[in-house]
C-alpha cells in the first residue's frame, strides 16, 4: 500500500524521515496488513512459478544387462520429488536423502542425470559434492529431469559405463538356428560394443559356435531386405563406428551350415545382370555393336575385380580404361562404387542382383566414396560423388568437395543427413571424416556459412526502419480497425518506392565468443 502527500505541503521537521508521522493508527494497521498478504502472495506466485516435478529413480530397483538399465520387475520405477529450482544441490541432496530413507545414508548414494533412450535408461552427468552450493537450474536440472540414485559402483552387482560416449543403441536381432529355425530378439547395447564382442554375446544366448557366427546388416532396399556381411576385418569395430542407430537389424547366422549347404546343393553360383552406363568412347574399336545387357554368372567367393574383367570383355568395353561397378535398385538414388577387393557375398550382391559399369576409378581398401550436394538437400540440386582417404581431414574434403561441384570460398560447411536427406549435425572442422563416422556411400550437404570456432557464436545483424523513417506516419496511428484494414488495402496498391522505405537491411554478420555480454 501506498500513501502519497503533496509536494507543496510543509512538514515540521520531527516528521523528516518517519513516513508514518500523523498517519491514524488504523491506515498503518490497514498497510501492513495489506503488504503481509502481498508479500504472502508474492511468495506463493514465487515458488509456484519456480517448482519443478524430478523423477527420482532407485538403484536397488534396476537391473543392468548388457551395459544397459532395466527396471525389475514388479518394482516402483521412480518417486515424484517437487522441489524449487532456485535451491541448492544440497537441498536436493536432503531431499532425495528423506525421500529414500532407509536404503542409502548420506554418505553414499551418488546423484547422476538420468534419460530414457529406447533401449532403457542411461546416466549422463554426475551431480558431485563439488556442485553442492549450486542451484538446480545453474546445473540445468529443469521440470521432469530425472536423477537416478545408486552407490555410483555398480546396480545390480554388474558396473556399467555412463555418458554420450556410451549410450545404448536398441538393435534387433535375428538368430537362424542349425535346424533352420529362427528366433527375433530385440537387445540394447552400449555404442562402444565391438562386433566380436556382440558375436559373443549372441553366441551365448544361441546355440551356434563362436567360431562360426556370421553376422550381417540388413538394409532395406525399396521392397527387398539386402544383407551386409561385417566380415572379420570388422571384429574390431564398435556400432558407432559402423553408424548403428536404433532399430539396425542385424542378422546372425553359421556359416558352416551355409557353405555346406551350397556345396551339397550345387548353389554356391551366383548370376549377375551387368547393365552398360558407358559412353560410345569406352567400347573397343573391335566391338560394332555393344551389348547394354548381360548375365554373368561365377562363384560368390569370388571378389568383385573378377565381375568387373568379365563384364569388360562381354560387353566389348576397351579394357585398357577404368571402370567402376555399382548396385542398381529401382526407387533409390546412385549407389556408390563397389570396393573390387571385396567378394561378392561380402558386396552384399545376391542371385539375379543388378550392377551397373561406367567410366571412373574403383575406390581403394582405404578410400570412401561420399556423395553430396549443395543447399539444403531434398532435391533441389544435383549430386555429386567423390572418392577420398577416409582419414582426410574435414577442411580438406570440404574443399575438394567444393571444387568438385565448382564453388569456392571459405563460408561453407558440411552437414550428415537422415534417411530422407535432410541436413543433420555439422561436421567438425578440427576431426578426420572417419572420426566423425562417415561410411563408404554416405550423402552429404555441402551448406553456405562459415561455422564459427568452438566456443564462438555467429549472429546476423538486420537494420529494421522505425516509424519515424515510416512515410505518412498518419497511416499507422490506430484508428480503430476498420480504419486499419483501409491502410492496409490501401497499402498493397501503393508505388514500389514506398514499399521499398519501409525493407529491412542486413548489415552483416559477428561473431563473438559464449562468454561475451550484451555490451561487446
Amino acid at each position: 500500500m501506498l500513501f502519497y502527500r503533496r509536494k507543496s505541503l510543509l512538514r515540521p521537521l520531527e516528521a523528516r524521515g518517519n513516513p508514518k508521522y500523523m498517519m491514524p493508527e488504523r491506515l498503518l494497521k490497514l498497510a501492513e496488513e495489506e503488504n503481509a498478504e502481498l508479500e504472502r502472495q508474492r511468495e506463493e506466485y514465487e515458488t509456484a512459478l519456480n517448482t519443478i516435478n524430478l523423477q527420482v529413480h532407485l538403484g536397488n530397483n534396476y537391473k543392468c544387462s548388457n551395459g544397459v538399465l532395466e527396471a525389475k520387475p514388479n518394482e516402483v520405477c521412480s518417486l515424484d520429488l517437487a522441489i524449487d529450482k532456485r535451491k541448492l544441490l544440497m537441498d536436493l541432496r536432503d531431499s532425495v536423502s528423506k525421500l529414500c530413507a532407509g536404503l542409502y545414508s548420506s554418505q553414499e548414494f551418488v546423484l547422476h542425470t538420468a534419460r530414457e533412450v529406447p533401449a532403457g535408461l542411461h546416466l549422463y552427468e554426475e551431480l558431485s559434492e563439488s556442485q553442492n552450493l549450486e542451484t538446480l537450474k545453474d546445473l540445468g536440472i529443469l521440470e521432469g529431469t530425472k536423477v537416478f540414485v545408486w552407490d555410483g559402483l555398480q546396480v545390480g552387482g554388474e558396473h556399467f559405463a555412463i555418458g554420450v560416449a556410451h549410450e545404448p543403441v536398441l538393435l534387433t536381432i535375428t538368430v537362424t538356428l542349425p535346424n533352420g529355425e529362427t528366433t527375433e530378439m530385440s537387445r540394447g547395447f552400449p555404442k562402444t560394443t565391438t562386433i566380436g564382442e556382440l558375436k559373443a554375446l549372441i553366441s551365448s544366448l544361441a546355440p551356434l559356435p563362436l567360431e562360426d557366427i556370421r553376422v550381417s546388416r540388413q538394409d532395406l532396399q525399396g521392397e527387398d531386405a539386402r544383407l551386409s556381411p561385417l566380415n572379420e576385418s570388422r571384429d574390431t569395430c564398435t556400432l558407432a563406428e559402423l553408424s548403428f542407430i536404433d532399430g539396425d537389424h542385424i542378422v546372425a547366422d553359421n556359416f558352416k551350415d551355409e557353405e555346406m549347404q551350397t556345396k551339397e546343393i550345387g548353389q554356391n553360383q551366383v548370376t549377375i545382370v551387368v547393365q552398360n552406363f558407358c559412353k560410345e568412347m569406352a567400347f573397343s574399336e573391335n566391338s560394332r555393336s555393344p551389348a547394354q545387357l548381360v548375365e554373368i554368372t561365377l562363384d560368390s567367393d569370388s571378389i568383385v575385380e573378377n565381375l568387373r574383367a568379365q563384364a569388360v570383355f562381354q560387353l566389348g568395353l576397351d579394357s585398357s580404361r577404368s571402370y567402376i561397378l555399382r548396385k542398381l535398385i529401382n526407387g533409390q538414388n546412385r549407389k556408390p562404387p563397389l570396393y573390387e577387393h571385396q567378394t561378392i557375398r561380402e558386396a552384399g550382391l545376391l542371385d539375379v542382383s543388378i550392377v551397373t559399369i561406367e567410366e571412373g576409378s574403383p575406390p581403394l581398401f582405404k578410400q570412401i566414396t561420399v556423395i553430396f550436394n549443395v543447399g539444403i538437400g531434398l532435391g533441389e540440386s544435383p549430386d555429386f560423388e567423390i572418392t577420398v582417404n577416409k582419414n582426410i581431414s574435414v577442411p580438406e574434403g570440404l574443399r575438394q568437395m567444393l571444387s568438385v561441384a565448382g564453388l569456392s570460398g571459405d563460408t561453407w560447411h558440411l552437414r550428415k543427413t537422415n534417411w530422407c536427406g535432410e541436413p543433420m549435425e555439422q561436421l567438425s572442422m578440427d576431426a578426420t571424416l572417419e572420426d566423425e563416422g562417415i561410411q563408404h556411400g554416405e550423402n552429404l550437404l555441402v551448406m553456405e556459412g562459415r561455422v564459427p570456432p568452438k566456443g564462438f557464436l555467429n549472429f546476423t545483424i538486420w537494420f529494421f526502419p522505425t516509424l519515424e523513417s515510416i512515410p505518412n506516419p498518419q497511416n499507422v496511428n490506430m484508428n480503430g480497425l476498420h480504419s486499419g484494414i483501409e491502410n492496409l488495402l490501401q497499402d498493397l496498391t501503393d508505388s514500389v518506392t514506398r514499399s521499398e522505405a519501409n525493407i529491412s537491411v542486413k548489415l552483416g554478420e559477428v561473431e563473438l565468443s559464449c562468454e561475451s555480454t550484451v555490451g561487446d
